[in-house]
C-alpha cells in the first residue's frame, strides 16, 4: 500500500481558536490585571505631575504679569502680554487635567475563571482605547491653544519675535506632556497576534502535517 501524504489546514478566523486556547487561563488574567494596575500608576503621577506643572506656571506667569517683573527677564508691555497669554494656556492645561484626566479602567473581580479573563481583555482594550484618545486630543488641543494663543500675542503686540517664541515654547511643552503620558497599551498591548501551530499526522495509511491557526 503506498502511504498517503496528508496535509490539514485548520484556519479559524475572528479569534475563536485564540478564545479557546487561551480560555480560563488564569495566569494571563493575572499578567494583564498586573499591567492594567502599572498603567493606572504611571496615568496617576502623569495626571497629577502636569496638574501640578500647569497650575505652578499658570500662577507664576501671571504674578510675572501683573508685577510687570520676573527674574533674567526684560519686562516690557510685549512680554507682559506674552505672559497673561502664558498663564491663560497654562490654566487650560490644568483644567484639561481636571475634567479630562487619563482614565484607566478597573476590571472587575469575578470568581469564575473564563469570566475573569473575559473581564480583564476588555478592561485592557479599554484602557488601549482611552490612552489613544488621551493622545490625539491632547496632541490637537494643545496645538489648537497655542495657535489661538499666538494669533492674540500678534495682534496685540505685533511682535512676531514675541509670538514665535511664545508659541515655541507651548509646543514644546505639549510635545513633552503628549510624549511622557503612558501609552503603552495603545502602541503595544497583550493581546497576542495570529499564531500558527504544526503538528504531525499520523493515521492508517496516511502522514502528513496538520496546521492549525488563529487569525
Amino acid at each position: 500500500m503506498i502511504a498517503r501524504v496528508v496535509l490539514v489546514v485548520v484556519l479559524v478566523v475572528g479569534g475563536v481558536g485564540r478564545a479557546a486556547a487561551q480560555a480560563c487561563d488564569e495566569a494571563r488574567d493575572a499578567r494583564i490585571r498586573a499591567q492594567i494596575e502599572r498603567e493606572r500608576r504611571a496615568a496617576r503621577t502623569w495626571n497629577v505631575g502636569f496638574g501640578a506643572f500647569y497650575l505652578v506656571t499658570a500662577g507664576a506667569q501671571a504674578g510675572f504679569a501683573a508685577a510687570e517683573w520676573a527674574p533674567l527677564l526684560e519686562i516690557d508691555d510685549d512680554k507682559v502680554v506674552s505672559l497673561w497669554v502664558g498663564a491663560g494656556k497654562s490654566t487650560i492645561g490644568l483644567v484639561s487635567k481636571l475634567i479630562l484626566p487619563l482614565e484607566t479602567p478597573r476590571p472587575a473581580v469575578i470568581a469564575d475563571a473564563c469570566a475573569s479573563l473575559a473581564e480583564a481583555e476588555r478592561a485592557l482594550a479599554e484602557l488601549g482605547r482611552n490612552q489613544q484618545k488621551s493622545f490625539w486630543l491632547n496632541a490637537l488641543g494643545g496645538f489648537a491653544v497655542n495657535l489661538g494663543g499666538a494669533v492674540i500675542i500678534q495682534l496685540e503686540t505685533d511682535n512676531w519675535t514675541e509670538t514665535a517664541t511664545s508659541f515655541g515654547i507651548g509646543i514644546a511643552v505639549s510635545v513633552v506632556t503628549n510624549f511622557t503620558q503612558p501609552r503603552t497599551t495603545w502602541r503595544r498591548g497583550e493581546l497576542p497576534g495570529p499564531t500558527v501551530t504544526v503538528a504531525p499526522l499520523v493515521a492508517p495509511g496516511a502522514t502528513g502535517l496538520a496546521v492549525a491557526g488563529s487569525f
